[in-house]
């Protein structure tokens, strides 16, 4: 039975991949970050931005583990078994989706090929082994419309990045344990030769491909309702500081009592004098004379 899980949309990735990220690099030839641990770890980023392996090396050496389904336990590299991380782009799609559909987008744009039929490639073969696996359900977002899996077959218009986005997400939060993907990976692949990546052989997607439409054009209206959405949570955290600030800056009872003494009352009389009154810490004290001087412990002055 084929499965939908993390290793095998990541198989489906890779075969839409740009020609860097799946060429060989070369001899002084500079990829520009563009590579395939990269790649996966920028995947991880949609869920935690703040994402950084230790060593690039080592998440590179974790790359075909992962695809194999034989998942490390290092969660510091692959926090995949974490179940907050889990959930964690399923929140970030329901409190901030714009910034999510933009960081999308940019991983589109930097790892995978720009040619239409390779895009169409990969989001019918997403299609067709959602519908495969009886193990897989869902709401996908084709592109400004949520659609179950039940009506998914029938659709034909798709918006990548928001399709790749609710797709990863539910493989997050359901389907985290790749080893349910190991069969249909080795089943999609075949051996390449010692050291050396496995080669992508499935068809999985060929027909529909033919009669799907994809765009990577996320629409403006798409952004800046979100943007406004963003705006407005940003105005709600800025009063939670504000509030939070004011509780903790307010003045302890012992601080009060150092407070600047309250001006009861002024009065000018027979020139030159002038007489004033004050209370502080519940005493009232009077002055008078030709010329008050602000005096900031006036309890000590009158003794």
């Amino acid at each position: 039975m084929e499965r939908l899980r993390g290793n095998t949309f990541l198989l489906l990735l890779l075969r839409a991949g740009c020609q860097v990220l799946l060429n060989p690099q070369e001899y002084g030839e500079s990829k520009e970050g563009i590579t395939k641990p990269n790649m996966l770890a920028d995947l991880i980023r949609l869920t935690n931005t703040n994402y950084h392996p230790a060593k690039i090396d080592t998440l590179a050496s974790y790359f075909s583990k992962y695809l194999a389904g034989d998942l490390p336990r290092s969660p510091s590299y692959l926090p995949f078994s974490n179940p907050a991380y889990q959930h964690g782009l399923e929140s970030r799609i329901a409190d901030d989706y714009p910034t999510v559909l933009r960081q999308m987008d940019r991983f589109c744009r930097t790892y995978l090929t720009q040619e239409k039929y390779p895009l169409r490639l990969l989001v019918a073969g997403l299609v067709d082994i959602i519908l495969a696996d009886d193990s897989f359900a869902g709401e996908f977002d084709v592109g400004g419309k949520m659609v179950s899996k039940a009506d998914l077959g029938q659709e034909t218009r798709f918006l990548l990045q928001p399709f790749l986005a609710s797709v990863w997400s539910n493989i997050l939060a359901n389907h985290p344990d790749t080893s349910e993907g190991a069969e249909t990976y080795l089943a999609w692949t075949e051996d390449a030769g010692y050291n050396t990546a496995r080669e992508i052989t499935t068809n999985i997607g060929t027909e529909k491909a033919k009669r799907i439409t994809v765009s990577i054009d996320i629409p403006e209206e798409m952004l800046a309702e979100t943007a406004e959405a963003a705006a407005e949570n940003s105005a709600v955290e800025d009063g939670k500081v504000a509030e939070e600030y004011r509780a903790e800056t307010k003045k302890a009872p012992a601080d009060e009592a150092e407070a600047e003494p309250e001006l009861v009352d002024v009065e000018i009389i027979d020139p030159p004098y002038e007489q004033r009154t004050f209370e502080k810490n519940g005493r009232t004290y009077n002055q008078k004379a030709e010329k008050i001087y602000n005096i900031e412990h006036i309890e000590n002055f009158y003794g």
